[in-house]
């Protein structure tokens, strides 16, 4: 196995190769949370705002039914079993 070294082809060693497989491994064994992370930061504004709207609602007498709803789905977003790279957030009520 060769790696580029200042534009330089340079042979590893067994270690050096063993030790590049392990990172590889971890790097991609961690695929999953990196995105569910990403996830949850896009998330936090969504929540945020559901609960100003709830807030809003509450505090006029309005009905907070469909925002209680929205904002729990977005909480349960990352929880289902499903791939985290084809999670799509609720919509938000109208």
């Amino acid at each position: 196995m060769y790696k580029q070294v200042n534009g330089v082809k340079v042979k590893l060693t067994d270690a050096e190769i063993l030790e590049e497989t392990k990172r590889t491994q971890d790097w991609d064994a961690g695929k999953n949370n990196r995105q569910l992370e990403l996830i949850r930061s896009q998330r936090v504004p969504l929540l945020e705002e559901a609960d100003y709207e709830i807030n809003k609602l509450f505090d006029s007498g309005g009905d907070t039914t469909d925002w209680k709803k929205y904002r729990q789905e977005l909480r349960d977003v990352t929880k289902s079993n499903a791939d985290p790279f084809k999670i799509t957030f609720p919509g938000k009520p109208t």
